[in-house]
C-alpha cells in the first residue's frame, strides 16, 4: 500500500457498484446483515475521492459468525481496529468505538462491521 493518496473526479458509477456490493453482502450475510450502507467520500454524489467504496453492515453483535461468509466473497479481515474516539469525548466507553473491518483489493472495498445503535454506527 502506497502513502499517497490518489483523489479522483466523482464517479456516477460508484452508486452503482456500491449496489452491486450491497446485494451481494445480503445475499451472503443473510439476517445478520441489519442494513448495509453506502459511507464514505465515494458516498456523497459530486465529491472528488479516493477511488474506494467504503461500506458499513450494520450487525446485532460483532460475535455473530460472520467472518468466513465475508471470506467466501474475497475480503480479508484486519485485526484490532477500532474508530477514532472524538476530540473531547472522554465519556465513551471502548466497546461504543469497536468494529471489525474488512478489505478487499481487486476493487478496492473498505468494509465496517459495526453494531446498532452504537456511537460509530450512526450514519452523519
Amino acid at each position: 500500500m502506497s502513502d499517497t493518496i490518489e483523489m479522483t473526479p466523482y464517479s456516477s458509477r460508484w452508486p452503482e457498484e456500491f449496489k452491486e456490493i450491497a446485494a451481494r453482502l445480503e445475499a451472503v450475510l443473510g439476517n445478520y446483515a441489519l442494513a448495509v450502507d453506502h459511507i464514505g467520500s465515494t458516498s456523497v454524489p459530486g465529491m472528488p475521492a479516493k477511488d474506494v467504496i467504503d461500506v458499513q453492515v450494520t450487525v446485532a453483535s460483532l460475535e455473530q459468525p460472520i467472518q468466513p461468509l465475508l471470506e467466501q466473497l474475497g475480503y480479508e479481515r484486519k485485526y484490532h481496529l477500532a474508530d477514532h474516539r472524538p476530540p473531547g469525548r472522554t465519556d465513551l466507553a471502548e466497546t461504543e468505538l469497536e468494529k471489525h473491518f474488512y478489505f478487499k483489493q481487486q476493487r478496492r472495498i473498505n468494509l465496517h462491521v459495526r453494531v446498532a445503535g452504537r456511537f460509530n454506527q450512526y450514519l452523519t
